[in-house]
Parts: structure tokens; sequence; C-alpha cells
């Protein structure tokens, strides 16, 4: 939990000193643009069948998509119908 309080303590200095430089340097710096997305398709609480996606600035990676040993057929696979496959850049 300290290390979680320090976290934030840091973010909400550098905001605040960031801030105080101007709005032309800083601008751009905390839109969305600049979030990186993680998003689990599987794996959660099991073995098998993991699958994650990050976004990053309009590009999208997917990492690690295996399958469930204890499933056959589509039950097998990551929830890939949660994702536009054709937008995975690798």
């Amino acid at each position: 939990i300290r290390a979680a309080n320090d976290a934030l303590t840091h973010t909400m200095k550098r905001k605040s000193s960031l801030a105080s430089l101007g709005e032309a340097e800083t601008d751009g710096l905390w839109d969305d643009s600049n979030n990186l997305t993680f998003t689990p398709l599987g794996s959660g609480r099991e073995v098998g069948r993991s699958c994650h996606i990050l976004s990053f600035k309009g590009k999208q990676i997917m990492l690690d998509c295996g399958i469930h040993p204890g499933h056959k057929g589509i039950e097998m696979l990551p929830f890939l119908d949660q994702v536009d496959m054709s937008k995975i850049d690798l």
C-alpha cells in the first residue's frame, strides 16, 4: 500500500509541476493518445487460453494467444470475439 501511495503522490506532484510550466510546454501530454490500454482476453483463474492485447497510439499488439488444454473446439480459444482481429498490427 505504501508503494501505491508513493506512486500516487509522485504522479500528483508531477502533474502539479507540469501544470506550472504552462499549457504550451505540456500540450498533448495528458491526451488519450498517450494511454496504454491492456485488454486480457483469457487466462483469468485458469491455465491456458491466455491472450492479451496492448493498444497504444493507434496500434494494437497481441501477446500470447494460447489454448485451454482441458476444452475442445472453440471453447479452447481465448475470447477473440471481443476484438476486431483485422485491427491487430502485430
